[in-house]
């Protein structure tokens, strides 16, 4: 038995020091390109998130609301995600549409409906797309395209450090690579630059902090209590954390399931017809 642990042991080193020499030898822009495949919402097909999110104003107060969101990933397809509004009862049944586009250039495309009006809204003013989705610290339209970073910025290899993480119900230190983000020529983004820490073996991205145009970091958010989904890697909490205003969000991703979704599903013609049943959601 001990022989036998002591070869498996050796496999995974040995495995481990094969990915290692993988992300050491590629550019900065081809490690992000491999960590836009890793975490929620980035595995192809369909899957449903409930998504809690517990959110904390700058004078302390914490209120909390819980999502379900239905995502599909095909290649050379656009990104889509569906969320419905689970809780606060009051706000159930509203949900919030996303399409992402292939061309880093184009907008996401985001819409609200609205179940006690059963009207949708099309979200095109900057109001619009930058308000807090739910009341939270992230924007609408950061809410698509999950944390594809490839598509609008460039990057710049800075340094190897070490994060302390909650990796696989460990604790304990991480070698992650720090990346520079620079905004790509032609593409919208609300943060003109960036940095970004990727783990070094499995290419998840832990941690973004997002700088206005005065380079002053506006945004915080960081990715702990990792564990393994479908045979990846993924954070189970997301913290959100409003540097300048103050105040945090912090995203627990709860149930999880992979699914087989028609792409009809994400049409806003069809949002009043939603049948949250289908997917377990209903009273």
């Amino acid at each position: 038995m001990r022989k036998a642990l002591l070869t498996i042991f050796g496999a995974l080193l040995f495995l481990s020091g094969i990915l290692l020499a993988t992300a050491q030898s590629l550019s900065a822009d081809e490690i992000l390109r491999e960590a836009a495949q890793i975490g929620p919402f980035s595995q192809d097909g369909g899957r449903l998130n409930v998504l809690t999110f517990t959110i904390t104003d700058d004078d302390g107060t914490t209120v909390e609301r819980s999502f379900a969101a239905i995502s599909k990933q095909e290649a050379a397809q656009p990104d889509k995600l569906l969320i419905y509004f689970l809780e606060p009862e009051l706000d159930r049944g509203t949900m919030f549409l996303a399409i992402d586009p292939e061309d880093p250039t184009e907008k996401s495309k985001l819409w609200l409906y609205l179940s006690a009006f059963g009207q949708v809204k099309e979200l095109v003013s900057d109001q619009d797309r930058n308000a807090g989705f739910g009341g939270s610290d992230l924007q609408n339209d950061q809410m698509s395209g999950g944390f594809d970073l490839s598509k609008d910025y460039s990057g710049q290899l800075v340094a190897e450090e070490q994060l302390s993480l909650r990796w696989l119900g460990q604790e304990g230190a991480r070698t992650v690579l720090k990346i520079a983000l620079t905004q790509r020529p032609g593409t919208d983004v609300d943060f003109p630059t960036a940095s970004v820490w990727i783990d070094e073996e499995t290419f998840l991205i832990v941690k973004i902090a997002y700088n206005n145009t005065l380079d002053q970091v506006e945004q915080i958010i960081d990715m702990d209590d990792v564990i393994a989904f479908e045979g990846e890697v993924e954070p189970n909490v997301v913290t959100v954390r409003s540097v300048l205003k103050g105040g945090q969000t912090v995203i627990t991703l709860g149930e999880r399931s992979k699914l087989d979704l028609a792409d009809d599903v994400f049409s806003p013609e069809n949002l009043s017809g939603f049948e949250p049943e289908q997917y377990g959601l209903g009273i």
